[in-house]
């Protein structure tokens, strides 16, 4: 039902009284979060499937929320959106971590986390959600399949970059991947790396004052996926993001996972590697 003129003004009141939006979302009745990642011009280079009627789906690094959303608006069943529960718990250098803290009051790292990582994604999803979300505070290292249990589609987009370990993160996303689910994902892949000779190349682009810290040739993801229990499906995508110069040209690929079902088959991670 279209909001009226006094809700949508509210709406708009809303929204701009929360700063660092990071996904533009439409919410509706021309109201659209004012986020810097339009995810919604690109949205189609991940193919994701256009009836997920059943499905259950996981949104690895939701962010604000655009991917849950359009996850859900694609029928699925139930989406989990999940991100770390504060700024501290971001994969930082040891470094920037420690200033973070060390610069800001426990008051003021709560109101920001409260802020930024929270208040934004259950506006976004009140707003333009049908009920079949909801956000879980966990780390990309810590997703479990007894505690979250598993998924028919994986989605991490944009994200294996802002990890210091990101064998590990797909090692745990396997986990909670179906035997007969898919991954879907995504990372800044620069035509100049390792595409002339199809090397499986990865650059290391961090600093101690950020966290984004890879780039990856697509033969690299593509390796790395095959090493975590994925099989890459097809060729997948490139596509260039406006505006963004570390993040600009992205890799997409959709993966299905193998040689991991059966308790035969099971592995697990033990200090951080793959074993059975």
């Amino acid at each position: 039902m279209p909001r009226n003129a006094e809700q949508r003004q509210e709406l708009e009141r809303r929204v701009a009284a929360i700063q660092g939006w990071y996904h533009a979302i439409d919410l509706g009745d021309g109201v659209v979060t004012p986020g810097p990642f339009c995810m919604a011009e690109y949205v189609r280079e991940y193919e994701l499937p256009d009836d997920m009627s059943g499905m259950r789906a996981l949104d690895v690094g939701c962010g604000n929320g655009f991917f849950a959303l359009d996850l859900e608006k694609r029928g699925a069943d139930e989406v989990v959106a999940v991100d770390v529960p504060s700024w501290t718990a971001k994969d930082w250098s040891p470094a920037y971590a420690r200033d973070w803290v060390a610069t800001r009051s426990a008051a003021e790292r709560d109101a920001i986390d409260q802020r930024s990582l929270r208040a934004a994604f259950e506006l976004a999803v009140g707003a333009a959600g049908q009920g079949r979300v909801r956000r879980e505070e966990v780390s990309i290292y810590d997703l479990d399949p007894d505690r979250h249990g598993t998924f028919d589609l994986v989605l991490c987009a944009s994200m294996l970059m802002h990890v210091r370990d990101p064998v590990l993160a797909l090692h745990r996303m396997r986990a909670v991947c179906r035997d007969d689910g898919v991954l879907v994902i995504s990372i800044s892949s620069p035509p100049n790396l390792g595409d002339a000779d199809g090397e499986p190349l990865a650059r290391f682009v961090g600093s101690a004052k950020q966290c984004n810290f890879w780039q990856m040739s697509p033969a690299c993801l593509r390796d790395m996926l095959q090493c975590c229990g994925f099989a890459p499906i097809g060729e997948g995508r490139r596509f260039v993001l406006a505006d963004r110069p570390v993040e600009a040209v992205q890799a997409a690929l959709r993966a299905a996972p193998v040689g991991m079902s059966g308790a035969a088959g099971r592995w697990l991670v033990v200090d951080g590697w793959l074993e059975r």
